[in-house]
């Protein structure tokens, strides 16, 4: 039983990883507000940078949110086929390192992209 809501837990996460995606791709207008989109100091400088936060993060938190589906789904199996004891341990522990993974990957890798593209040299 822990097995499968672990699993669960991990659909859920990449699931939530993809619709941020395009929830976050929707709100490339360029316009900056309150409630939904990607917010640090150097993306809300003015509606360009703010729209191209948008689109790049989401594009890469869906691939992220694709990329972790696979990854889950091929951890669930390798356990439940070795009958792996505490795999749901293992389960829990790969979902916050799966969190903690794309958070970063996005984060790191779009303010890099935005001080590549908006900063002077």
């Amino acid at each position: 039983m822990g097995d499968t809501i672990a699993m669960i837990f991990l659909i859920i996460v990449s699931a939530v990883c993809i619709i941020g995606g395009i929830l976050l791709k929707s709100n490339a207008d360029g316009s900056i507000n309150e409630t939904i989109g990607y917010r640090t100091a150097r993306s809300v400088k003015n509606a360009e940078t703010q729209r191209f936060a948008n689109e790049y993060s989401g594009k890469l938190l869906i691939k992220c949110g694709v990329v972790s589906a696979v990854l889950s789904v091929l951890l669930e199996v390798f356990l439940l086929h070795f009958n792996v004891s505490g795999g749901w341990l293992i389960s829990c522990l790969a979902e916050i390192a799966l969190v903690l993974t794309v958070t970063a990957i996005v984060i790191v890798s779009t303010e890099k992209q935005l001080k590549n593209k908006f900063e002077e040299k």
